[in-house]
């Protein structure tokens, strides 16, 4: 060879190094190695896990914590938002916390409310059916603005003992009308159709959550109940209660 490019510590035809998985020419010192294999920086973006924080490709400054990989700037505590780095964090329902907030929200809890989340669960599902009148526009708005605000709410409920809470949009043309679908786990002491609008009324960002989901939602299918009237055991967990 006469020349030619000096990479992984042999000397290449520039034409002949290139990515394992686009096949792309890589220039030297363009490149990232990926199990012994050169690639492309866009190629490296497709072998990252992705972040649970961001949903973005974690290339770098990246750590494995509670079965997912994160950005370090992305794995922050569920209460005070302060990245965790390498403090000691508990999990909590999906989330993790910094040990003091930890303790500071779930730890100081009065008797009562301590024995209330540790008592048997039921998990619940409420079917929100929202107005046709949306249309595309109105419903990626809120969609918008529910995906924003829900994080803080299953926040605030978990505080509640209210785990696992979790909400799925659904549109047109995968369902004939738009529906909006929540899934949670509540105390089985707890009157869920009581128990929940009052816990919604008690922290202003739950009581936007609520206004923002009551503006969108048909009563009218309904039968001119409010929302949250409609919450039902689900089938699944009735089967085990029984």
């Amino acid at each position: 060879m006469d020349g030619g490019l000096r990479a992984l510590g042999r000397v290449w035809h520039e034409a002949c190094f290139t990515c394992q998985q686009s096949g792309e020419a890589l220039g030297e010192g363009d490149f990232y190695l990926h199990e012994g294999k050169p690639l492309s920086a866009a190629a490296l973006r497709h072998t990252a896990p992705l972040c649970a924080g961001c949903g973005e490709p974690a290339l770098k400054a990246r750590l494995f914590a509670m079965g997912n990989a994160y950005h370090r700037a992305c794995f922050r505590c569920a209460c005070c938002r302060s990245e965790i780095g390498d403090r000691r964090f508990v999990p909590y329902d999906g989330e993790p916390y910094l040990e003091g907030c930890y303790q500071k929200l779930f730890g100081t809890l009065s008797g009562p409310m301590q024995s209330l989340m540790q008592a048997d669960t039921r998990r619940y599902a409420v079917h929100v059916p929202l107005s046709m009148q949306l249309g595309p526009g109105g419903l990626a708005h809120f969609a918008q603005k529910h995906s924003e605000s829900f994080p803080a709410v299953r926040r605030q409920l978990r505080e509640r003992g209210v785990t696992e809470a979790h909400a799925f949009l659904f549109q047109p043309p995968a369902v004939p009308k738009p529906v909006l679908c929540l899934t949670m786990t509540m105390p089985i002491e707890l009157e869920a159709r009581e128990a929940l609008p009052e816990m919604l009324k008690e922290e202003r960002q739950c009581q936007q959550w609520e206004q923002l989901v009551s503006g969108v939602h048909d009563a009218g299918q309904s039968k001119g109940n409010p929302w949250w009237a409609t919450i039902e055991p689900e089938l699944s967990s009735l089967a085990e209660s029984s």
